[in-house]
């Protein structure tokens, strides 16, 4: 049964009342019978074995394409690179057969659209590096975007990129 009783307080400070208060044990319990969910909260796509991994989501990556990150090879760029043009895309290379693998840098101004519509233009190029990633030359490239690319379908963006390539191994075999 409930009772209101006053139980006294820590030195300094008042005593409080307590309204039904209950004995429980410190001791750790045994397992417990797990929550059930009905059918209607159950994904009945999702396997019910957990060790399963999930066919979705990224894959592993495997570091096809890499990033320019310093600063002298961006200085490079404006003295040494060889320049091309495809439609709404352009490029600086600096084709470097000792090169690993390439590396490729984006140039997309703010004139291409808001920064989500960049980020898409970006993206697409970026997917479209890696699954082509067998045209493009060791070396550092530096492409950049026209604002009409913004309208540009993938299809279209992967035709001028595969066309930009061809023009940079042309260049290059000079």
């Amino acid at each position: 049964m409930w009772s209101l009783r006053r139980t006294p307080g820590w030195p300094g400070r008042p005593a409080e009342e307590v309204v039904g208060e209950a004995d429980v044990s410190t001791q750790h319990v045994g397992p417990c019978q797990e929550a059930r969910l009905s059918s209607s909260h159950v994904d009945p796509r999702r396997s019910s074995d957990p060790e399963v991994a999930s066919d979705e989501g990224a894959g592993a990556s495997v570091g096809v394409i890499g990033r320019i990150q310093d600063r002298t090879t961006f200085l490079r760029f404006r003295t040494d690179a060889r320049r091309v043009r495809a439609g709404e895309l352009w490029c600086a290379a600096l084709v470097d057969e000792g090169e690993p693998s390439p590396r490729i840098a984006y140039a997309i101004g703010r004139a291409v659209g808001s920064a989500v519509v960049r980020n898409r233009v970006r993206r697409r190029l970026r997917a479209i590096a890696t699954s082509e990633a067998h045209v493009v030359l060791p070396g550092r490239y530096l492409i950049g975007v026209r604002p009409a690319a913004a309208q540009c379908s993938f299809e279209e963006l992967k035709a001028m990129f595969l066309s930009l390539f061809d023009q940079v191994r042309e260049v290059s075999a000079r």
